[in-house]
């Protein structure tokens, strides 16, 4: 159908009438159908270069405005990370810098197009009390679907793999906007902004393997982490899950004494009311628990913290839940249990 119309509005023998009616039906089919042209173009970029390249200026441009015109209502998602795809991977190749270099085009790509998709919607928050394994498979684990956030910040490590020098300052400019108010939906946009800018390269076995030199990843902790994992548990909770990401993200370029910090200020969060931060603080300890640095000294100071509140809040209150046991078969279940905590915490600590 669109081959057909594309060959209508560029045929002489056509009268203008049918030409001008196929134009327009054509413009209509391509805003229907954006996502899959999106996907189009990401494809022609990476294979047919040669061809689609006298086309490319005006295609970005056309990607580009599609993005910051479209609304956040979620039946556009698709179309948005579909276009964030296309501009990730255009914009690091050399042949299309000049397209990104330009006066106030970095400015604008940072303001309009990122952050304006890493922002949290209604949906969003609905989902982070009421489906707390769903939101975290989207936030931590991924899925298969692409979501805004993800496609935002896949382009802002796009760009800084590319544009590091140059986007780095216009980006620490939008941060310090967005902290200045102290507005918590603001502050989990800094979160992705931070992550995406300092974290070069990272696994899920690993977190971060590499980072910027332009953003000091303890010094934020210092700043911004430290006051929302200490802050009373229930509250801002979204922040707090951010918060645990973040050190996990980083736990190999934070010092073991922050680590162990975290590891205190998860436990605490084990009694907030919301079911979710439960999961996070699992997860952080989890992966806490693993971090292996040169420095044994850093690793037994983790493992001692650990053991500790294993003694603490584990087998010291099942030892004393003992008293309220009525069957020796109940006491026997929860004795072998903490002795086999105490043997594999042992076993751990060496």
């Amino acid at each position: 159908f669109a081959t057909l119309l594309l060959q209508l509005v560029c045929s002489d023998e056509a009268v203008s009438e049918i030409r001008m009616a196929a134009a327009v039906a054509l413009k209509n089919f391509i805003r229907k159908n954006w996502m899959e042209v999106c996907e189009i173009f990401t494809l022609y970029a990476q294979r047919f270069e040669e061809e689609i390249n006298p086309f490319m200026q005006n295609i970005i441009q056309a990607v580009w405005q599609l993005v910051v015109q479209t609304g956040n209502e979620t039946r556009f998602d698709g179309m948005v990370c579909s276009a964030l795809e296309f501009l990730s991977i255009i914009c690091q190749k050399n042949h299309y810098e000049s397209y990104f270099v330009g006066e106030g085009v970095l400015q604008t790509i940072a303001q309009d197009v990122c952050v304006k998709n890493l922002h949290l919607r209604q949906e969003d928050l609905e989902m982070f009390e009421d489906e707390p394994i769903e939101y975290m498979k989207k936030d931590i684990e991924g899925t298969d679907t692409c979501t805004r956030r993800r496609g935002a910040i896949d382009l802002v490590r796009a760009l800084c793999r590319k544009f590091e020098e140059r986007l780095v300052p216009v980006l620490a400019q939008l941060v310090q906007s967005l902290c200045s108010d102290g507005d918590w939906i603001k502050l989990d946009v800094v979160y992705c902004l931070v992550t995406a800018i300092a974290s070069k390269t990272e696994t899920a076995k690993s977190g971060a393997t590499s980072t910027s030199q332009l953003i000091n990843v303890a010094d934020y902790y210092a700043g911004q982490v430290r006051g929302h994992l200490s802050a009373n548990i229930d509250d801002m909770p979204i922040l707090k899950a951010d918060a645990l990401k973040f050190v996990v993200t980083f736990r190999n370029q934070l010092p073991a004494e922050v680590l162990v910090e975290v590891i205190q200020a998860a436990d605490r969060l084990l009694t907030s009311r919301f079911t979710i931060l439960h999961k996070y603080a699992a997860f952080a300890v989890d992966k806490l628990l693993l971090v292996k640095e040169p420095n044994s000294t850093s690793v037994e100071a983790i493992q001692t913290g650990m053991f500790r509140m294993l003694l603490e809040k584990v087998v010291v209150a099942e030892l004393a839940s003992l008293q309220n046991m009525t069957t020796l078969e109940d006491k026997r279940i929860i004795a072998i249990g903490v002795a086999n905590m105490l043997a594999d915490a042992t076993n751990y600590v060496g």
